[in-house]
């Protein structure tokens, strides 16, 4: 019976571990591009949500409302 082994070389696993390393360094940045994305999609949409609330008239005077009773009780 004859059994057959495979002997693997530093250099071998060195390509092999460099070649990984790779692979994963460049699959976070990846990651993290895709949060940014997200992160300015969503600022964007809040944005676009709240922009018509807060150029109401209503809210206006309650935000100069706020503001005077601010200044007022802190002088």
């Amino acid at each position: 019976m004859t059994q057959t082994t495979k002997t693997t070389t530093t250099t071998e696993t060195a390509t092999t571990t460099k070649t990984t390393d790779r692979t994963r360094r460049s699959q976070r940045g990846m990651v993290t591009a895709e949060y940014a994305v997200g992160a300015v999609f969503a600022c964007g949409l809040a944005g676009a949500c709240l922009a018509p609330l807060l150029t109401s008239p209503l809210m206006y005077e309650v935000l100069a409302t706020l503001w005077r009773f601010a200044l007022e009780s802190w002088w």
